[in-house]
């Protein structure tokens, strides 16, 4: 990957810090290694939900846009392992603790107005929102940030 010189990325985590929150990290180097659950853009619409490049099925939005039914894809992290719900609920726990530590964190958007979160089977995480909110907006400026953390590697305590 051929970058500026003033292009160093000099953070890989895929839970990006304020302080780390740079073009270099983020934009050029973390989103290779880290992909988000839903990938926004296409070739033809800088909007539209790329599906095929998304870890994730398009959400499904119930209950007057209050619940969030997130289906991850069958795919493997590089050592073989597969992407499960509890890989995405690690980042969503590690995000609820630690959220003023997060770069994209604004107060009340996410963890905060998220009620409630549970699993279903291995690859399903649902979202009980406190609130209504826009599916469009919601999944182009909330859920693309989500980044699933392989679980069973990194979760020690």
């Amino acid at each position: 990957m051929a970058e500026g010189a003033q292009g160093t990325p000099d953070s890989i985590l895929p839970f990006v810090e304020p302080a780390y929150n740079t073009l270099a990290n983020k934009g050029s180097f973390q989103n290779f290694m880290w992909p988000s659950i839903y990938t926004i853009g296409t070739a033809t619409s800088a909007t539209t939900l790329n599906t095929a490049l998304s870890l994730a099925y398009p959400p499904v939005y119930s209950q007057n846009n209050t619940v969030v039914t997130i289906k991850l894809k069958p795919w493997k992290w590089s050592n073989g392992q597969p992407l499960t719900n509890a890989d995405l609920m690690f980042f969503l726990d590690l995000l609820k603790f630690q959220k003023n530590e997060f770069a994209d964190y604004v107060p009340g958007d996410i963890p905060d107005n998220i009620s409630s979160m549970t699993t279903s089977g291995t690859s399903t995480v649902v979202l009980h929102l406190s609130h209504s909110v826009n599916p469009i907006w919601f999944t182009d400026d909330q859920l693309d940030e989500l980044v699933p953390m392989p679980q069973q590697a990194w979760d020690k305590t």
